[in-house]
C-alpha cells in the first residue's frame, strides 16, 4: 500500500514490474497504474505486468518529469526519503529513463502521464495495443535534456485505434516526426504547440479540424503530409494554428527551408482565425470559396504565399497580408473595407530578386467604400 488514495492496494502488480516498486488501484479486474517508487535501467517496459491485472489505464502524472507519486511538490532527491502520503514528496528519478513500452492492454493514457520525461528517446507500444485516448500534455516536454549535439529526437508511435488526443499533448517535445493515425479524430488545442525540432507530420485524413496553435511555431516544419486534404473538409482553421510553422520572422527562413509549400482550397471553410498563418512557410496559395470572417494578421510574413482567392470575403482586416514578399495575386472581389497596413512591405524584397515576381499592380473593385 503506497499511501496514495483509499483504494490503492498491495496488489502483486506493483511488485513485479521488471524488478521495480508500483502503485495504483484495482477496479473490476483491470489496474490503474498511478506511479513507480524505485527504478533501475534506462526501460520502464510495462509488459511485464501479471496478465491477471491488465493495466488499462496509466493515470495523471504517472511518469512525469518527478515520480507521478504527486503532482505538487518541492523536488526532492533521488536519495531523499519518499513520503508518498505527503503532498510536497515528489523525487527527481526517470532522468535516466530513455525507452518505455506500453502493455497492448492500456486504453487511456492520463494527463501529464510522461510530461517532462527529458531524456526519453523511444516511447513504443506493444503489438494488438487497445490504446483510445491520449490526455493532455501527456508527452509534453519529453526529451528535452537530449544533447543537442547528437541530434538526438523522440520517437513516439500512435498506435492505430487511437481516437482522442487531448490539448498540448506534445508541447515541446523534441519529436521530428509523428504519424497521426486515420482513426483519430479528435485533437486539443496546441496538439505540436513550441515543438521546435518537428519536421514532419502525417494527419488523419478524417480530421475535422485545424484547431488553435496545432503547429505554433515548429519552425523547422518542412511537410505536413494530407494537410491539403484536410484543409478541404474543415470549417474553421484556428488562432495560431500554423504561426511561424516552417518559418522564423528573425531570419525569414522559411523562403528557402521548406522546399514545396502546398496549396491549400478549404471548401467549407468559413472563418480564420487571427494569426492562423502567420510567418507560416508551408503555404504557396490559399483558395477559400466560402470564407467570410478573417482575424487580423492571419497571412502576415507568409513568406511562400504567392497567389490567394476569397471571393466571398468583404473585409480584409489590418496587417492580414503585411509583409507576404512573394504575393503576385490576390483577389477578393467583393472587398468593402481594408484595414490598415493590410498589404503593406510586401515589395521589400524587389532589390533583391526579380520585379517581375512582386505585386506590382493593383486595382481597388467598385464596392470599396
Amino acid at each position: 500500500n503506497q499511501g496514495l488514495t483509499d483504494h490503492c492496494i498491495n496488489c502483486r502488480p506493483c511488485h513485479i514490474m521488471n524488478g521495480y516498486g508500483g502503485a495504483g488501484t484495482l477496479s473490476d479486474g483491470k489496474y490503474m497504474l498511478t506511479g513507480v517508487d524505485q527504478l533501475t535501467g534506462t526501460t520502464i517496459d510495462l509488459t511485464g505486468i501479471d496478465a491477471a491485472y491488465p493495466i488499462s489505464r496509466i493515470a495523471p502524472y504517472a511518469f512525469d518529469d518527478f515520480s507521478g507519486l504527486s503532482p505538487y511538490g518541492s523536488g526532492k532527491k533521488l536519495d531523499d526519503k519518499l513520503d508518498a502520503t505527503d503532498p510536497g514528496s515528489r523525487v527527481y528519478m526517470l532522468d535516466h529513463v530513455t525507452e518505455v513500452v506500453i502493455p497492448s492492454s492500456v486504453e487511456e493514457i492520463g494527463y501529464s502521464a510522461f510530461e517532462g520525461m527529458q531524456n526519453v528517446r523511444h516511447i513504443g507500444f506493444a503489438e494488438g495495443s487497445q490504446l483510445k485516448r491520449i490526455g493532455a500534455y501527456a508527452f509534453a516536454n519529453i526529451g528535452y535534456s537530449l544533447p543537442y549535439e547528437d541530434d538526438a529526437k523522440v520517437v513516439v508511435d500512435i498506435p492505430v485505434g487511437v481516437t482522442d488526443i487531448g490539448a498540448y499533448a506534445f508541447q515541446s517535445a523534441r519529436v521530428q516526426s509523428v504519424v497521426l493515425p486515420d482513426s483519430v479524430d479528435t485533437i486539443g488545442t496546441g496538439l505540436f504547440h513550441e515543438c521546435t525540432y518537428l519536421e514532419q507530420v502525417t494527419l488523419p485524413q478524417g480530421l475535422p479540424v485545424l484547431p488553435e496553435r496545432m503547429f505554433y511555431d515548429c519552425r523547422h516544419l518542412k511537410k505536413v503530409t494530407n494537410l491539403e486534404i484536410v484543409a478541404g473538409r474543415v470549417t474553421y482553421i484556428g488562432e495560431y494554428a500554423f504561426y511561424q510553422s516552417g518559418g522564423d520572422f528573425v531570419y525569414d527562413a522559411a523562403a528557402d527551408y521548406v522546399e514545396n509549400p502546398v496549396t491549400l482550397t478549404a471548401l467549407n471553410c468559413t472563418r480564420i482565425g487571427e494569426s492562423a498563418f502567420c510567418g507560416c512557410g508551408l503555404i504557396k496559395s490559399f483558395e477559400g470559396p466560402k470564407v467570410t470572417s478573417m482575424g487580423r494578421k492571419s497571412f502576415y510574413q507568409a513568406v511562400n504565399l504567392e497567389t490567394v482567392e476569397l471571393p466571398l470575403m468583404t473585409e480584409i482586416p489590418e496587417q492580414s497580408f503585411y509583409y507576404c514578399h512573394k504575393l503576385k495575386d490576390v483577389k477578393i472581389p467583393s472587398v468593402i473595407t481594408i484595414g490598415a497596413s493590410a498589404f503593406a512591405m510586401n515589395n521589400m524584397m524587389r532589390s533583391a530578386g526579380n520585379p517581375a515576381e512582386y505585386l506590382l499592380e493593383f486595382e481597388l473593385p467598385e464596392s470599396v467604400t
